[in-house]
């Protein structure tokens, strides 16, 4: 699909749903992004963004223009309007698709909603309480942040910014890499509750093409940190075997499990 401006999956990352300008209704994957599919036999029209349940069954999506959020509860087979009116601001649900947080209530949310993430006024906000209280990230990656995506528990984060690069976070945005090297306008992000794995959509501009990038987050066995803000963290479980190569600098060069590099 081009000109894409939300992606949502479900936990695995295998079934995908994407919306946009020129998409007609919804498309769908169910093979990680490898090729795609429209899903929304009875809807017409533009959608700006999509949320889905954690299986994949359990599907929203908001349209452009004003009226209500539409829900699928067969992976996009059928759809019927919700009660919740168009705001234009991304979507989430709880892993059960039971909970649905728009009017940039959440942008991502853990499995039952007690983590949140969102971006407000182009600047990076979470919550472990619902909600209840929101708290800005230490630094965003970049001004003018558009998109964003955050694993459960909202310490790894994926952020787009419009007209600008992809960044990810592996500590609650105290530090950023940056994941592109060229300019492009991100307009949606999703990322898996453990963080391994990201998706981000592109919106056509000019020379830009959209479309959608999928990645699959590893180790990096030959990272190094030169700052006084480089870390390394990873799930619980992981390890990660550490040489010392000299002028303060350590080098992985063994690990096991889901390890991030900033």
């Amino acid at each position: 699909p081009s000109d894409c401006h939300g992606v949502a999956a479900s936990a695995d990352g295998v079934q995908m749903y994407a919306v946009g300008n020129t998409i007609t209704g919804v498309y769908g994957s169910s093979d990680s992004g490898q090729t795609w599919s429209q899903v929304s036999g009875n809807l017409a029209g533009g959608w700006c963004s999509v949320a889905c349940s954690a299986n994949g069954k359990i599907v929203y999506i908001e349209p452009y223009n004003g009226g209500t959020i539409e829900k699928s509860s067969d992976g996009g087979v059928t759809w019927s309007a919700t009660a919740f009116s168009a705001t234009r601001v991304a979507l989430a649900c709880t892993a059960d698709g039971g909970t649905l947080f728009y009017n940039n209530t959440a942008t991502a949310c853990s499995g039952n909603g007690t983590y949140l993430a969102r971006l407000s006024g182009g600047v990076i906000q979470v919550s472990s309480n619902s909600g209840g209280t929101w708290t800005s990230v230490a630094a965003a990656p970049a001004a003018n942040v558009s998109c964003l995506g955050a694993s459960s528990d909202c310490t790894r984060l994926v952020a787009g910014v419009s007209n600008g690069l992809l960044y990810a976070s592996s500590n609650l945005g105290q530090s950023w890499t940056t994941l592109t090297a060229t300019n492009q306008v991100w307009s949606g992000a999703w990322m898996s509750p453990d963080g391994s794995k990201f998706a981000a959509t592109v919106s056509s501009s000019g020379s830009i093409s959209g479309g959608v990038y999928y990645c699959n987050v590893s180790a990096l066995p030959n990272t190094t940190s030169t700052t006084s803000t480089g870390s390394i963290c990873g799930s619980q479980g992981s390890a990660v075997e550490l040489q010392y190569i000299g002028n303060n600098q350590f080098m992985p060069v063994g690990s096991t499990g889901l390890l991030w590099a900033n």
